[in-house]
């Protein structure tokens, strides 16, 4: 301290921190407390990133302290350069911190272009540097704000809906139950999957695109008719996990839901568990083997928050071009309305990892005792990346087509379907891991004698100006709809039931197999005890009850299925287009026609490689001289490879298609672009 003493002086020392207290509090008004503030009404954002209290703990007090103590460290350096040197670098942090929390109120008021609204956050950050400067009033204000930042972390840590995770809980435990037949369970849950995708026009599986899912059909026991009781995965899989209906005001974690399919076993049965968004079994049934180290967690959290807290504090024009931590994890505060920013937790994607499916995979095995194979697959979720084969094909400024707020979608039919085709190419890629699954349980000699479960937590909707999320009452046929496939111990045919089931059916399914009685009440039931019709209710992410008749639900699964067919037709995967007839056709040579057409796929013209990560077969691009819905044609190496159609997104027109990766060669490729006439003939746009 004698040394600080004698390089700063007193006076120069007592300055020093003072004004570091001035930065730390302005700091927490622009930065923190926006952030604490919005993942303290957002829990789940920590549970599905498995972190422990210890690293929320850690975060906020990293957040709050660490950009101050650099800034001081700056300071520190300038004054040893010269006071003058000091004060000005000083009025030039206050002066941007300012103008952060400026930018922020002017969100809160109105949304000008971003220059604008900049220009005038600066210059409030410069005004507040000048009265500071002449001291007086602002000095003594920043003064007594110092202590703000603890007041901040303290609601945090404990006071918000956060506090949960951080305060200790009781562990759950398991409960005692009989211990059963000892019949081995498999339960496989998918993620935003609506079992529309799985028909064909005869509302039977399309096994010539899913034949794994068809196979499982075969073999099983099929109930099309199944609804969930919730549209948002922290509530919708806690309800298949429970057998309860979710409610709002609890966390997807074992000291919320005690009463699980994990507590219902864990005492008789070994636990083979993977979880994703929630954590419902407790660590000492299922231990801590999935959790990625400290560092690696915490640099996952820092990664994802900067773009949050860009979205949250830059005007709209500006905070909208960043990317999205997943495209359905919500608003992200993007032109949202400030006082519905704790919504950004819609749902959650986590980026999918094959080495965990694998590494639980791994773990069936014919030689265990009773054990639970539990998994919660993230796909078909988006984004959508996938090629059936499992390889990941590459992003373009058109891979998300929704609206900056992430509940409908951003374009017209034409350009969903786009999205629509990359669906299915994803679902195809659940569908090979599904085999892997079926073929290892015969490998393991399991597969007679398990009952195993396959289902979804809820769908997604295609439905053009409508929440493609949020169930409303006219998506209820694709949100409210995932799959249920329940093969019961010894089931060799296959059998389609139109009973009206629902996920929360699930547990006391599986427990009536076993022959335990749940020592808790349900709000499910057996499948067995399921009747046809009954209204569908599903607790929406809006925080609303939303409802539909049988015969309402009925014809909206049946309509999502038509319109699939009217803009992709019932063709194999790589056939999915408007115009099917014309894929293999030879083109003439391009010659300049009546309109233009670029194309955008990097890498794949000239140095094109099969073993590519990622793979450029998105082929994407701008049109002009034609309208939105016509036809368009994609040519490599003179054949057409794939058809789409226009569509007009950010006001341009645009075109998307995924190729097949077998119609490309390795090295250069040429690509020509189409517009394709009532007859079928090819005009030609553009080429690469």
């Amino acid at each position: 301290m004698s040394w600080v003493g004698q390089r700063f002086g007193a006076v120069g020392l007592r300055e020093l921190l003072l004004g570091a207290g001035h930065l730390c509090a302005l700091w927490a008004f622009a930065f923190a407390q926006p952030l604490l503030d919005l993942l303290g009404k957002s829990p789940e954002f920590f549970v599905a990133r498995q972190n422990t209290a210890g690293d929320i703990v850690l975060f906020a007090l990293a957040l709050t302290i660490v950009p101050p103590l650099l800034m001081l460290v700056a300071e520190a350096l300038a004054m040893l350069l010269h006071r003058r040197a000091y004060r000005a670098l000083h009025l030039a942090f206050v002066a941007l911190l300012v103008a952060a929390i400026a930018l922020q109120l002017e969100k809160r008021l109105v949304s000008g272009p971003a220059a604008v609204m900049i220009a005038l956050g600066l210059a409030a950050g410069v005004g507040v540097a000048y009265l500071l400067w002449r001291g007086g009033f602002m000095r003594q204000l920043l003064n007594l704000l110092v202590v703000a930042p603890l007041i901040f972390v303290a609601i945090f840590l404990f006071f918000s809906a956060t506090s949960e995770l951080v305060l200790p809980e009781d562990e759950a435990e398991a409960l005692e139950t009989e211990a059963g037949s000892g019949t081995p369970v498999v339960l496989v849950v998918f993620d935003e999957f609506p079992t529309t995708t799985l028909m064909d026009r005869r509302g039977a599986i399309d096994s010539r695109r899913f034949p794994n899912f068809g196979r499982l059909a075969s073999r099983s026991t099929w109930y099309p008719n199944n609804t969930t009781p919730a549209d948002f995965s922290p509530r919708a899989v806690p309800a298949i996990y429970t057998g309860i209906d979710p409610g709002y005001e609890r966390l997807p974690i074992a000291s919320d839901h005690p009463k699980s399919i994990f507590t219902l076993l864990g005492d008789t049965y070994d636990l083979n568990s993977v979880e994703t968004v929630t954590s419902l079994c407790p660590e000492p049934l299922c231990g801590d083997v999935h959790r990625a180290s400290t560092l690696s967690r915490l640099r996952s959290l820092a990664e994802d928050l900067k773009y949050v807290s860009g979205r949250l504090l830059l005007p709209p024009s500006l905070a909208n071009d960043l990317p999205n931590v997943s495209t359905t994890f919500g608003d992200f505060g993007n032109d949202a309305d400030p006082g519905t920013l704790d919504e950004f937790a819609r749902d959650l994607f986590q980026p999918f990892d094959l080495s965990v499916f694998l590494d639980w995979l791994s773990r069936i095995d014919s030689g265990q005792g009773p054990t639970l194979h539990q998994i919660h697959l993230e796909l078909p979720h988006e984004p959508f990346r996938y090629l059936p084969d499992g390889r990941r094909y590459n992003d373009t400024d058109i891979s998300n087509l929704a609206n900056s707020n992430g509940t409908k979608w951003a374009v017209g039919p034409p350009g969903i379907t786009s999205v629509v085709q990359r669906h299915y190419l994803q679902t195809a890629y659940a569908d090979r891991l599904l085999g892997r699954l079926l073929t290892r349980l015969r490998e393991a000699g399991i597969w007679d004698r398990a009952v195993v479960v396959v289902t979804a937590d809820h769908g997604i909707s295609f439905l053009p100006d409508e929440k493609r999320r949020v169930t409303v009452p006219v998506n209820l046929g694709e949100v409210a709809n995932p799959p249920l496939f329940i093969k019961y111990p010894g089931q060799r045919r296959g059998k389609v039931s139109r009973v009206h089931t629902e996920t929360v059916d699930v547990l006391p399914t599986i427990a009536r197999i076993l022959g335990i009685e749940v020592p808790y009440e349900t709000t499910g039931a057996p499948v067995s005890e399921a009747r046809v019709g009954g209204p569908v209710v599903v607790q929406s992410a809006s925080r609303e009850t939303v409802r539909a008749s049988w015969p309402t639900f009925l014809a909206q699964q049946r309509e999502a299925v038509r319109r699939h067919l009217r803009w992709l037709g019932d063709g194999g995967l790589w056939s999915l287009g408007p115009r099917a007839d014309l894929l293999g056709k030879r083109v003439p040579p391009l010659s300049s026609g009546g309109g233009s057409a670029t194309v955008g796929v990097a890498d794949a013209e000239e140095a094109f490689d099969p073993a590519a990560d990622p793979l450029p077969v998105f082929v994407e691009g701008e049109l002009s001289g034609v309208y939105a819905n016509e036809v368009i044609a994609i040519a490599i190496n003179g054949t057409v490879a794939a058809t789409c159609r226009a569509f007009r997104f950010e006001d341009h027109l645009r075109y998307g298609v995924v190729v097949p990766p077998f119609s490309l060669r390795r090295g250069e490729n040429r690509f020509d672009v189409y517009r394709v006439g009532p007859a079928g003939a090819l005009e030609p746009l553009g080429g690469s």
